[in-house]
């Protein structure tokens, strides 16, 4: 192997020479340093080298200098090769492409050092190290690609000794998307195309078009072609958005420009603008959004910026909403109404007409302003807000007529921007909570409903941080009129947490994460239930979903969490709210409502207490702009107040950006908004015409229904099943009562043609597919057990014919005899050793069997019959009621168990040993089972005079399942 080496002389002489001058001896020293590249040197070599050396006579100035030739021996050390990879050399990317940086480097001694020095088309510098990643090769990955133009890099090898080379160098290239590089925070180019406007070779002037966003336009201005910043970052995506108010960001700092302009089309109809905003963290940082101009929904505005002017937020009519309700069709709605800057309440009736109001409560609020509302008894509301120009946070107490009772009181003067406030009541008193953006904390104050303050301001967290306005915060509810929740999103650690506290502010429980890991900007919504429990609903944005939680008065979670909805989107609103299935009930369920942003809907369902559902997810509306804050209610579990039981109402901004409510039935259908009297549907009687029908008898099923409501009901459908409602198999088609007023029953029929053989539950099932709205759901179903007769009784004359009971009298078999003797049946498919047959529960030997009689109805798939062989014949699963012998052939055969069919003929059944195994009848040989009955000529018995008569099993035709036929034999003697 041959390589460069550089060698290093270093000399040090002293001597002595006779001077030509004055005879006296000179001392000279001399001392010189040498570096030489010698080339491609061979190993174990000696070499010559010439030196120039130059002398300097002591206490003389003059110098001379001589040329040396000498022979150098040397050890050579070789320093490491590098082979950059050679694809990546004049490589071109774009920013959001990442660059593979490789090269081969070898050394005889070992690398041990291996890095990248990567220079940026700015000449800044980044030290990557290199990972081997084969036996002889190293590499890195490098996206840091923002800049525009060329990247150096130096590659360094160093070996175990120390020596190094740093001399290897390649290029790539980034190049831009389209003139210049619009991205998204996610380094996502937008869709987007780039024209030029004007090119004087040195900068340009640009117009970029941007499709599916609501920036249409952006013009870029003196743009440097040879500069490397040619990147701006848009965000026209950004979780704040809704109608209350809609984001959108364009960082300009890493493109070069001496005017930009863009071009918006408006969902709100103001403008404002944050001078300290953060694209990573999607926040203004220091809450200072200040106004730019009004704007116009749905119509395009334009606006200049500076490279100090990334965000802009765009506000809409309504801002907040809360509900609160009085009586079954009458609830108060309050709302920050941003195009009045007011807040205002009105009392409304559930149908949409306006009992009162609106009373403005606050002239001079704006759109960074909140509002919550809650009954505090039979007869007054309070109402709480911030009043976003001051940061105040006051309350104010009114009458359900709408007249001002306590108030307005300010309870704190500076509360910040990023807020949000709930009231809770507390049977004497109330509590009002906040997000308290100044202090970055969770507080609360509690007051007696006669407005006296009860607890001063205190907070169950020091440090949530709230970062956004108009978000789910926190929200706070009484469980009962001693214990309350307070739950809330803490922005610091993610989580959403919840306290459980008493009236006088002690905690009982918390706090506690419900979810340690909720994202950036999660919401959270809280409800009681039967005034020992509560139900939390949240956000997670972390994981976009929407999930409820239900939680003990103590603290302890009974169920969840669980997800409600697993794709909401990137952002969502919620809210949450009690409910009772009808005005009977009891039992508190709760309907949650939430955006969801992927489907542009907003959503509900019902759960109850354990987190089971009861009303699936449906759609409560579907617009194409996004959605605000959003309330639902209809009961309050403290002071009973309450929407008509079974009916909720959600309140919302529509798409018209006007504050709209609906009204929904607890199923999910739309509810007008009269609280009308409903039926109470009950089957209160099933009879039958017969309760024990032979197979495939005709019988009537008869059904009474019952109107035990307080209103009248049309077109109620009446189902029948053989088996449970919805689960059996039904019974003919479904018959139709006209109209049932409250008070009155009807009675319906259908006919059925009995089978198969054995038990059945015919259950009734009024109003199947819950059509109608009733005041209780869970009594609709009845049932009642019949019994289709498991056997066929067999009779005749010995002489003449055999005829087959309640078959038309159709003649079985014809033939002449005279003599007593016996009557045999097995299944058609068995073959009968009449020398080898025993009696059921005997063994081959004569002994007692354990278990035949079970076996016998296992065999016969009898084991759940009301009437089984081991009902009929025996005590239990091995003794027999009754026995007797037969003579068989001559043979006497003792203990065979029998059944007596009438007072004069007796059903014996025997087993053949012929198939058995291990001596004894089981279900694992099967062995064939034979049914017999002794002749007695004109003897009356069940269904007249005759010579036999026989109880057979129906199901004994499918004994051996190849066909369904019983097959018979007569012994004549």
């Amino acid at each position: 192997m041959k390589k460069i080496i550089i060698f290093m002389f270093v000399f040090s002489i002293v001597f002595v020479t006779s001077s030509g001058f004055s005879g006296e001896s000179t001392l000279y020293s001399v001392e010189s340093t040498t570096q030489a590249q010698l080339g491609n040197l061979g190993s174990g070599q000696t070499y010559s080298a010439r030196f120039t050396m130059t002398s300097t006579q002591q206490g003389n100035k003059h110098a001379r200098s001589t040329s040396y030739l000498a022979n150098i021996g040397w050890f050579r050390r070789l320093i490491p090769e590098v082979f950059p990879d050679k694809q990546l050399e004049g490589k071109s990317y774009l920013l959001n492409e990442t660059a593979l940086i490789k090269a081969r480097m070898l050394d005889p001694d070992g690398i041990e050092i291996t890095k990248a020095t990567i220079t940026k088309p700015n000449e800044t510098k980044e030290l990557k190290n290199l990972t081997n990643s084969t036996r002889e090769t190293y590499e890195t990955t490098f996206n840091d690609l923002l800049l525009r133009g060329t990247y150096k890099i130096t590659y360094l090898a160093s070996d175990i000794i120390g020596y190094t080379n740093n001399f290897e160098t390649s290029y790539f290239k980034r190049r831009a998307f389209d003139q210049i590089d619009i991205i998204t925070n996610e380094t996502k180019f937008l869709n987007y195309s780039t024209s030029v406007v004007s090119d004087d070779r040195i900068k340009q002037n640009l117009s970029a078009k941007i499709t599916g966003k609501r920036i249409k336009l952006i013009n870029v201005s003196n743009h440097y072609k040879s500069s490397p910043y040619s990147v701006l970052v848009v965000e026209d995506d950004y979780p704040f958005e809704n109608n209350s108010f809609t984001q959108y960001a364009l960082d300009p700092k890493y493109i070069n420009f001496t005017n930009m302009s863009f071009i918006v089309t408006a969902v709100g109809n103001k403008l404002y603008k944050c001078q300290n905003y953060s694209i990573d963290e999607q926040d203004c940082l220091d809450s200072n959004w200040t106004f730019v101009q009004n704007i116009t929904s749905g119509q395009n505005y334009s606006v200049t910026i500076s490279h100090e002017d990334p965000g802009f937020l765009e506000a809409s009519i309504s801002a907040d909403v809360s509900l609160a309700p009085i009586d079954n069709e009458t609830f108060v709605v309050a709302y920050v109404d941003s195009l009045l800057n007011d807040v205002a309440f009105k009392i409304m009736k559930a149908n949409g007409t306006t009992q009162a109001g609106p009373v403005i409560v606050d002239s001079s609020v704006n759109v960074f302003s909140r509002v919550s509302v809650a009954a505090v008894n039979a007869t007054h509301f309070v109402i709480s807000w911030v009043d976003g120009p001051v940061n105040d946070l006051v309350y104010a107490i009114y009458s359900f007529e709408g007249n001002l009772s306590t108030g307005p009181t300010v309870l704190d003067t500076n509360i910040g921007t990023n807020t949000d406030v709930s009231v809770a009541e507390l049977g004497d008193r109330f509590v009002v909570c906040d997000a308290n953006d100044a202090d970055n904390d969770a507080d609360y104050r509690i007051l007696f409903n006669n407005g006296t303050m009860a607890v001063g301001e205190s907070r169950v967290d020091n440090n949530m941080n709230p970062r956004l306005p108009l978000q789910n915060l926190i929200e706070c509810t009484g469980i009962n009129n001693s214990r309350w929740t307070y739950f809330w999103f803490d922005y610091p650690s993610r989580d959403a947490t919840y306290d459980v506290l008493t009236d006088s502010g002690s905690i009982v429980f918390g706090p506690s994460d419900i979810d340690p890991a909720v994202g950036r900007i999660a919401q959270v919504a809280t409800t009681a239930l039967d005034n020992d429990k509560f139900a939390l609903g949240w956000y997670d944005s972390r994981d976009h979903d929407i999930t409820i939680s239900t939680v003990w008065k103590n603290g302890t979670v009974i169920a969840g969490p669980i997800d409600v909805d697993t794709n909401p989107g990137r952002i969502s609103r919620l809210a949450i709210a009690t409910i009772r299935e009808n005005e009977t009930t009891t039992p508190d369920l709760f309907v949650i409502a939430w955006w969801n942003r992927t489907g542009h809907k907003i959503m509900a369902a019902v759960y109850n207490s354990s987190g089971e559902v009861f009303t699936p997810a449906f759609e409560v509306e579907s617009q194409p702009l996004p959605f605000t804050l959003m309330d639902v209610i209809s009961r309050d579990p403290i002071t009973q107040n309450t929407i008509c039981p079974g009916y909720f109402i959600i309140a919302y901004t529509n798409s018209s950006l006007r504050g709209h409510f609906k009204g929904f039935n607890i199923n999910g259908s739309v509810w007008d908004g009269l609280c009308k009297p409903k039926p109470d549907l009950i089957p209160i009687n099933i009879s039958f015409s017969n309760e024990n029908p032979k197979e495939l008898e005709n019988i009537t099923i008869n059904a009474t229904i019952f109107n035990n409501g307080k209103g009248k009901a049309n077109n109620v459908k009446v189902r029948f099943y053989d088996g449970l409602c919805g689960y059996g198999s039904q019974i003919n088609g479904d018959v139709v009562i006209s109209q049932l007023n409250k008070g009155e029953n009807f009675t319906v029929n259908v006919t059925w043609l009995a089978s198969p053989v054995g038990p059945h539950n015919i259950s009734v099932c009024v109003d199947p597919d819950n059509s109608i709205s009733e005041i209780n759901e869970s009594n609709n179903n009845l049932s009642k057990k019949l019994n289709v007769k498991a056997y066929h009784t067999y009779f005749g004359k010995v002489k003449g014919n055999i005829t087959l009971e309640n078959l038309q009298n159709k003649t079985q078999a014809i033939w002449n005899a005279t003599d007593d003797g016996n009557i045999y049946f097995t299944d058609s498919d068995e073959k009968i050793d009449f020398f080898n047959l025993q009696a059921l529960g005997r063994n081959a030997t004569g002994q007692a069997s354990q278990n035949n009689f079970l076996y016998a109805d296992v065999n016969l798939n009898m084991t759940n019959f009301n009437d089984s062989i081991q009902t009929l014949w025996a005590i239990n699963a091995t003794t027999p009621k009754k026995t007797t012998n037969f003579t068989i052939f001559g043979t006497t055969i003792e203990n065979v168990p029998y059944y007596n069919t009438s007072n004069n003929f007796i059903t014996g059944i025997l087993w053949d040993k012929t198939k058995d195994t291990n001596g004894h009848y089981d279900t694992t040989d099967k062995e064939t089972l034979v049914f017999v009955s002794k002749i007695h000529r004109n003897t009356q018995g069940k269904y007249g005079i005759y010579d036999y008569e026989i109880k057979v099993p129906a199901l004994l035709r499918a004994y051996n399942h190849t066909t369904t036929q019983v097959k018979t034999y007569l012994e004549l003697l």
